[in-house]
């Protein structure tokens, strides 16, 4: 104890000593002490608890993991302070490796089977035991899907009087998903993408991002889409055509209330004046008769292709009987 005291008391007088060159030689004798005692402490011989990285290698073409892997095995070791000194500060470079040669019918390793695997690779080192007592694994098969992507017309937010004058083009129009066969089977074969605008009144044509899939597993092969199509505004208008009736009885056939009906239909604002009376035909069918109110339905059966939502104003109307 007496001498533990004096060189404490010793170490402690030199950090006052007046010239800077005896300061010098004491932190010189200090530090070449400690590496000496360092350097003689690293070749005895230790037991300690180790970290060791593991990497399980199998065909990760054909098979995926569901839960994470074990990265990490937990090994009581014995060896030269050096060796021990070497794993700890770089674990990392040469990770254990292990094999898994059928990945679905492998569901864990008990940690005493690894021990010849360890030994063989950590040469330096003396494996006592593994800590760990069992590794557990989950694997599915690697599968892919394709998915069609669509467009929802009637949900697309339009300005007052306007309507879609084109295809809506998707690019890409699929998207291949790929995980595990459980997942992707749950898959639809149809996703639809929503439009975030609304009011539309212009030509369209955005990237959309895919987020349909919420699980980290699954993996797209794209994840935006661009949505193209075109809008024009319309208007609507009115014409009044002749009715033709259809199927009538020839002997006292009843009579229309009248001889004309006002046939209502969109048409873009710049074809308005190309509709014509004769493009047009609606026929009265005695096949839609209801003796209950004496009423048939009015039918448009002809009209030029560039117009829409074409329909009688009033779509029944009453026969008379003389």
């Amino acid at each position: 104890m007496e001498q533990v005291k004096s060189i404490f008391i010793w170490f402690v007088r030199s950090f006052f000593i007046s010239r800077r060159s005896d300061f010098k030689v004491v932190i010189m004798c200090f530090v070449t002490a400690t590496t000496f005692w360092f350097l003689n402490a690293l070749n005895k011989d230790y037991s300690t608890r180790l970290q060791y990285p593991v990497r399980f290698v199998y065909d990760d073409s054909s098979f995926i993991a569901t839960r994470p892997l074990p990265n990490r095995i937990s090994l009581n070791v014995s060896g030269y302070g050096w060796n021990l000194l070497r794993k700890s500060i770089l674990p990392n470079a040469n990770p254990l490796q292990f094999a898994i040669q059928a990945p679905l019918r492998t569901s864990y390793l008990a940690g005493i089977t690894l021990l010849p695997t360890i030994t063989e690779q950590l040469e330096d080192i003396r494996i006592n035991y593994i800590l760990d007592d069992t590794l557990f694994f989950q694997f599915d098969r690697r599968v892919t899907k394709q998915i069609q992507l669509r467009i929802d017309s009637a949900n697309i937010g339009l300005a007052p009087n306007f309507r879609i004058t084109s295809p809506i083009t998707l690019e890409p129009s699929s998207i291949v998903f790929e995980g595990p066969a459980t997942l992707i089977s749950k898959l639809p074969n149809e996703i639809f993408i929503d439009l975030p605008a609304g009011d539309i009144d212009e030509d369209y044509s955005e990237t959309l991002p895919v987020d349909y899939i919420q699980n980290s597993l699954i993996t797209p092969d794209q994840n935006r889409v661009r949505v193209r199509f075109s809008v024009n505004p319309f208007v609507q208008e009115i014409q009044r055509v002749p009715v033709q009736t259809v199927n009538f009885p020839e002997r006292n056939p009843p009579s229309l209330p009248a001889p004309e009906a006002d046939v209502q239909y969109w048409v873009r604002q710049e074809d308005a004046r190309r509709a014509r009376l004769q493009d047009f035909r609606v026929i009265a069918s005695y096949d839609t008769y209801n003796p209950q109110d004496s009423t048939v339905r009015l039918s448009v059966v002809m009209r030029p292709g560039f117009v829409q939502e074409v329909a009688p104003v009033v779509p029944l109307v009453k026969l008379r009987y003389e």
